[in-house]
């Protein structure tokens, strides 16, 4: 076994100069193919979950349900749910009537209690109060309006056409709000939810609902209490915004998979070249007695040592990098910064990563057999000769 091991090393470090730099390529290709892997994997992975928290804390909450029997206190006794509160949404067209701006957008509804006392001041902070009118910072800039800015409201149905009998109030912009969502800061507008039933009424309230606990009961919960309600999940309410991060996902990995592929076949293509190089020692080991199959264990472990030291080192580097991720990226923002006078956003946004272990896992698994079928595919080439044929073609 020692002996095979140390064979095994040799010929992945064989003396021979280009197959030695060639191995050393591969590990270094495999190395930073994983590297890249670990860093890009987390980044995205943080950069999904800050969407995904946002779209769930402001934009669609954990649910939302439309329920004539069910309140929000009926809801909050449910096991796993966090809390629980009443929001309108209605489409409305707004104009501001000192420059006759305007756009269409959504008034939510909402008690302020409700947003500072739950998990959305995480993601929102307000200025002033909901006494009439409340426009996110980007809306404040499209309608270029102000402070106390006088507004004319029309309020549509929910296919977003006209009422046969507009109903159209003139509010004033009472504060302003940001968030998290960029999104939600362009389409959404908050009003007092008292103020709002005032005017559109109670017919499509809903109840929103956030959750401790796992989705499914709690919405299975819910269902028991009243079969007819209309509940809706983030991932249903955000559908197209949550399979586009799903397939933005997958490219990634379909794109780095074509590269561990190349490297895979670079891989074959080095042990191809060992086995050749190394035809005349191969005959010498089966003359001295050393059976087919394991001289081919040989080729295919010094190709394994080769895979996994590619793969130990990617991981080692890939934590690294992603551990001091923003101070890597602070040092190149300085130096493209000391280069051409300007800065990146590598230097002002808050990179960070958030590495999952699973998928981490799952990929040096894939890499590996990726790998070893390449590797068995060009060991299995020494079955065929018998040792005359092997000296024959090492002499011509």
């Amino acid at each position: 076994m020692k002996l095979t091991l140390k064979i095994c090393f040799k010929y992945a470090f064989s003396k021979y100069k280009a197959q030695r730099t060639t191995n050393i390529l591969i590990i270094i290709g495999l190395s930073l193919g994983l590297a890249a892997l670990i860093v890009i994997s987390g980044m995205m992975n943080n950069l999904q979950n800050f969407q995904i928290k946002g779209l769930k804390n402001i934009q669609s909450f954990d649910i939302s349900v439309k329920s004539a029997s069910l309140s929000a206190e009926d809801i909050k006794k449910i096991k796993g749910v966090e809390t629980a509160f009443e929001f309108l949404d209605t489409a409305v067209l707004v104009s501001n009537k000192k420059n006759g701006r305007n756009i269409g957008l959504r008034i939510r509804g909402l008690n302020l209690d409700d947003i500072k006392n739950t998990r959305m001041m995480d993601d929102i902070k307000i200025t002033n109060d909901f006494s009439s009118i409340n426009l996110s910072y980007t809306l404040y800039s499209i309608l270029d309006a102000s402070y106390l800015s006088e507004l004319s409201v029309t309020f549509l149905n929910d296919g977003n056409t006209m009422r046969i009998k507009a109903d159209t109030k003139n509010l004033y912009v009472s504060g302003f709000y940001t968030s998290s969502v960029s999104e939600f800061n362009r389409n959404t507008a908050f009003m007092d939810l008292s103020s709002l039933k005032h005017i559109i009424g109670e017919k499509d309230l809903k109840i929103g609902v956030f959750i401790n606990g796992e989705l499914n009961k709690v919405e299975s919960e819910i269902k028991l209490l009243d079969p007819n309600a209309e509940i809706i999940n983030w991932k249903k309410a955000n559908n197209a915004v949550y399979s586009a991060l799903l397939l933005e996902k997958i490219t990634m990995y379909v794109f780095l998979g074509f590269i561990f592929i190349i490297i895979s076949v670079s891989l074959k293509n080095s042990t191809t070249r060992l086995i050749r190089n190394k035809s005349k020692e191969t005959a010498m080991l089966r003359a001295l007695g050393l059976k087919k199959n394991k001289v081919v264990q040989i080729f295919l472990e010094q190709g394994l040592i080769i895979l996994i030291l590619g793969e130990i080192f990617g991981l080692i580097l890939g934590i690294i990098i992603q551990s001091n991720i923003q101070t890597i990226l602070n040092i190149i923002d300085f130096i493209i910064r000391s280069l051409t006078g300007t800065g990146t956003i590598l230097g002002s946004f808050p990179f960070t990563t958030n590495l999952n272990a699973v998928e981490i896992i799952i990929s040096c698994i894939i890499i590996f057999f990726i790998g070893t079928f390449f590797i068995i595919r060009s060991c299995k080439k020494l079955n065929k000769y018998e040792i005359m044929e092997i000296i024959l073609n090492a002499s011509t």
